[in-house]
């Protein structure tokens, strides 16, 4: 090996090497934020507070280290690749480990550990959590693209698990306003926790990216348009946005209080424009609202979303469309006068909001 490429080598080694032990201070610090959360050990919680100095200084150095690299070295192709994908996956460790110092601050203003219920769910959400992050760190310092490419969308289930927890915190302060200062501290050591999970499955993207090139797939959102009877407008958009945008979002419908049939002008409308699903039959609400969170949009056409779902999970957003008013008597004279506006309006809002979110289609 000529001295040029065995110095290079020797260089990325030193930093992989750096990297993989700020990791697992990292680590250590989430571990035992959350166990001076449980335990109501305000001594651990102030270790891990102290400790985080010595844990950014790490990330400090990792940076002058990736900065020398490029000057020194000159890279290009996959070792620029590499040096850029260092400096992000960096950025998401200083992430984790505030988020571990924060845990630790919230550990100190609890008046008394958590109760069984949620501390049941503090510790599955922390061993997922950690779960994820040890598998990060270790794809990263082996090379271990497959490793990272399982490890993506495994966050899911941590944050699943908060928005359940979310819901029970919710109700828990009404019952109990006494418990509201405990509770609020709480929720944000269970909102660090799902932040951790979803950071270190970032790391696993860099790493990806690092090693083969690939960047990480856009997630499709899950969106869900509801009126009352969910055999026309919501039917419609539904069909609409399938045609139009299936490739950014999952597109489905439901209704309050779902209709036997579909009119059948609604149904030659939609077939006559190539748009499909008239045949489906209506689908009514979910009474639980863990359903609901699956969904990343809940979009109401006959007024407000609130007045459907009276509770808004955490991560699930609420939107309301005025799209116009149907006439209470519909025939074949003016089957396509009334259908047509409010199938150019979904289009135009659906086009809209997927461009907001994804950018100009092309772009």
């Amino acid at each position: 090996m000529a001295l040029y490429d065995e110095r290079l080598a020797n260089d990325l080694a030193a930093i992989r090497e750096h990297v993989a032990g700020v990791g697992r201070q990292v680590d250590t610090a989430l571990e035992r934020a959350v166990k001076a959360v449980l335990d109501g050990n305000s001594d651990l919680a102030n270790d891990v507070i102290l400790d985080d100095n010595a844990v950014n200084r790490g990330f400090e150095q990792i940076d002058s280290m990736c900065h020398r690299f490029l000057a020194l070295h000159l890279p290009s192709a996959g070792h620029l690749r590499l040096i850029s994908s260092l400096l992000r996956l960096n950025a998401e460790l200083e992430r984790i480990g505030d988020h571990a110092t924060t845990i630790a601050r919230e550990a100190l203003q609890l008046s008394e550990p958590p109760e069984n219920g949620f501390r049941g769910t503090i510790v599955t959400m922390a061993s997922d959590s950690q779960n994820i992050l040890r598998r990060a760190i270790k794809a990263f310092t082996v090379n271990d693209a497959e490793l990272a490419r399982q490890t993506i969308g495994v966050s899911a289930r941590v944050r699943r698990a908060f928005d359940q927890v979310f819901q029970s915190l919710s109700e828990q302060s009404a019952k109990q306003p006494k418990r509201l200062r405990d509770l609020l501290i709480l929720s944000v050591v269970f909102s660090k926790l799902e932040r951790v999970s979803a950071r270190a499955e970032n790391i696993c993207e860099e790493t990806l990216f690092a090693i083969t090139g690939e960047s990480p797939a856009r997630r499709k959102l899950n969106v869900l348009f509801i009126d009352e009877k969910n055999n026309c407008k919501s039917k419609l958009a539904e069909a609409v946005g399938n045609k139009t945008a299936a490739d950014a979002c999952d597109f489905s419908s439901m209704g309050s209080k779902p209709a036997r049939t579909m009119p059948a002008k609604l149904a030659e409308f939609m077939s006559a424009h190539g748009l499909s699903g008239h045949d489906n039959p209506a689908r009514p609400l979910p009474k639980d609202m863990a359903d609901i969170a699956q969904f990343d949009m809940v979009i109401a056409l006959e007024g407000s979303a609130k007045s459907y779902l009276p509770d808004q999970p955490f991560h699930t957003l609420f939107l309301n469309w005025d799209i116009g008013q149907l006439p209470t008597k519909i025939d074949d004279s003016n089957a396509v006068d009334v259908y047509y506006p409010i199938y150019r309006e979904l289009t135009v809002r659906i086009r809209d909001l997927v461009e907001r979110i994804n950018g100009e289609r092309g772009a």
